[in-house]
């Protein structure tokens, strides 16, 4: 869909494309259809379009049952555009099951991922799920084996030319892996006897799965479930492992099959998908485990991602929990809900941005910068006595907070940055952070460049202006926050100092951190202050190897009067202070 489309049409797919049909959209679906405006040609087409015409079809033979009467123009229409396809769903059935008694065999039992699999495991009539390739997840060393395989079967890795009905092999051998990094093996292909019919295998597996391009999902194989089919055998993935697939994929047709920002024409069927998963697995058990899960495979983002635009869709599907900002080992959750957001912009035009939204890849980019860095670090033992040397030394543990490239921090605090105004260069703002453990103390060396020094009280606070925060959440998940400012120079202050903030937390205030110290250097490039702080105070009780919460904010204020005016954070995050769920992760060795 367009801009400019009926404002009704969207909400039309949405609701016929449910399974089973609920008599609530079965009312909802028979006012629609009695609008003067319904174009049951256009809706049919934009069912074909989103790979949903055998739902809608199922849903309106459904709104007859219930009693409703269905425009015999729109019922002719759909018949119509679906004719075709349950021919070709036919002869793909067949094929499928064919293949699978084929490669076993040869001794194979095949992972099927996908349209089949997920067709008769999660939607009532599974012929209505319709799918194209047949995908199957393989182990690394099984790419020759399952090649082989399918070559004797009569496939062949080809192009297909659709104008001659021939295939044409690669040229790059018999059998070749991943077409580029990150991408499936290139696929194998077979064309039926009167040449209608093309039938595509694509192998996946640990680096050459596009829904996984930066992880091992080996891990699918293993937790695999048996699928018995009425002449073959085969496994499909354990349904928590369905809802990470399907969550990665739909991100994959966002993010990264569309660099022109257009979303895939399998948008809809994704999140159909998605929703009949969803359904399938109401116990809530199940919900901490799809997030571990998701943590381990790096796809903490896309099932989050998925997750908020199908409580959009269908807010009765996804458990409220599930919407709260998991914790993430890897990527950036709140890139993440910036994104859902800006990609919805606003819940009333989501429905219509589903069919046509514009997606900026410059914040996948960003967002895959974050991911790649990992957000976690290890901080080392060291023995050295001088605070500022110590910590400052190239053995210790750095973070770089770069102020013009890195994810724009400075945007998400607004209510704590009443100027925002983002750096022009690295020279203007950024930051480099050593740190390092004794028996004792965490020690701290903070180079902050910044050309706007301001020290003054401002309204108050001294910590809200040039500052280094440290946040700690231990034991991790509590939500228990733990803030210091590391202070190089402030009113009503006796020099530098570690200061603990309380204020929206326990208890209104600050105080001097006992048993801390600070030292601090200044030129009008900037500043440089290196602090220690008691261990017992930021996470007593602390475990050997243990992690916990850790977050850093660097704090730039503007002109006297006017309060910090751009932030430099190592999560990237949007007003992590208030929720630790932002943080990144460390840990003492």
């Amino acid at each position: 869909m367009n801009e400019g489309s009926p404002e009704w049409l969207a909400e039309f797919l949405l609701r016929a494309s449910g399974a089973p049909l609920t008599e609530r959209d079965g009312e909802l679906l028979a006012r629609m259809v009695r609008r003067a405006d319904f174009d049951g040609g256009l809706a049919a087409a934009e069912a074909v379009r989103h790979k949903v015409p055998l739902l809608v079809e199922t849903s309106l033979a459904g709104m007859r049952e219930l009693g409703h009467d269905v425009p015999e123009a729109l019922v002719l229409a759909v018949a119509h555009a679906t004719r075709e396809k349950r021919r070709t769903m036919a002869a793909l059935r067949g094929e499928f099951e064919a293949l699978m008694k084929g490669l076993n065999g040869h001794g194979l039992e095949p992972l099927v991922l996908k349209g089949p699999a997920w067709a008769t495991a999660y939607y009532p009539k599974p012929a209505d799920r319709a799918f194209g390739d047949i995908d199957l997840l393989i182990a690394a060393d099984q790419l020759d084996d399952y090649g082989n395989a399918l070559l004797s079967l009569g496939y062949s890795q080809s192009t297909y030319d659709p104008s001659e009905g021939t295939l044409r092999p690669l040229p790059e051998g018999r059998i070749t892996g991943a077409i580029a990094t990150g991408r499936h093996a290139a696929p194998f292909l077979r064309v039926d006897g009167d040449c209608t019919t093309v039938f595509a295998v694509e192998l996946h597996g640990p680096g050459f799965d596009p829904n996984f391009p930066h992880a091992d999902n080996s891990c699918f194989l293993r937790r695999a479930a048996p699928w018995r089919l009425p002449s073959a055998r085969a496994r499909c993935l354990d349904p928590v492992d369905a809802a990470i697939y399907s969550a990665a994929h739909l991100w994959k047709d966002i993010y990264v099959a569309s660099p022109e920002g257009k979303a895939s024409s399998a948008l809809l069927i994704s999140f159909c998908d998605l929703r009949q998963m969803f359904l399938a697995l109401p116990d809530p058990t199940v919900w901490r485990t799809l997030y571990e899960r998701a943590d381990a495979l790096r796809a903490g983002d896309q099932v989050y991602f998925a997750l908020v635009h199908l409580s959009r869709l269908y807010p009765e599907v996804v458990p409220e929990p599930l919407l709260e900002p998991p914790r993430f080992l890897s990527g950036s959750p709140e890139a993440v809900l910036d994104d859902v957001w800006e990609f919805l912009d606003g819940a009333s035009t989501f429905r219509e941005r589903l069919f046509d939204p514009q997606v900026d890849e410059r914040r996948f980019k960003r967002m895959q910068r974050v991911e790649e860095a990992g957000g976690r670090i290890e901080i080392p033992r060291g023995g050295g006595p001088a605070v500022g040397a110590s910590a400052g030394a190239e053995t210790a543990a750095r973070i770089e907070l770069s102020g013009a490239s890195a994810a724009p921090a400075w945007q998400f605090f607004r209510t704590h940055v009443t100027y925002g105004v983002r750096p022009t260069s690295d020279e203007e703002f950024s930051a480099v952070l050593a740190f390092e453990h004794s028996e004792t103390h965490l020690r701290v060396c903070a180079s902050v460049k910044d050309l706007t020094q301001v020290f003054d009280k401002v309204n108050g606070f001294y910590f809200a202006q040039d500052s280094v925060q440290l946040l700690f959440e231990y034991p991790l998940g509590s939500g228990r926050i733990r803030s210091y400012f590391l202070v190089p120079k402030a009113a009503d202050l006796p020099g530098p100092a570690v200061v603990r903030h309380y204020a929206g937390f326990d208890r209104a205030g600050t105080e001097l951190v006992a048993d801390s110290s600070a030292t601090a250097e200044f030129s009008d490039a900037g500043y440089r202050v290196s602090a220690r702080l008691p261990k017992s105070e930021l996470f007593p009780g602390l475990g050997e190897g243990e992690w916990f919460g850790f977050d850093v904010v660097v704090y730039e204020s503007g002109p006297p009067g006017q309060e910090k005016r751009s932030v430099l954070q190592w999560s990237g995050g949007r007003n992590a202070i208030r929720n630790p769920a932002y943080f990144g992760r460390a840990r003492l060795r």
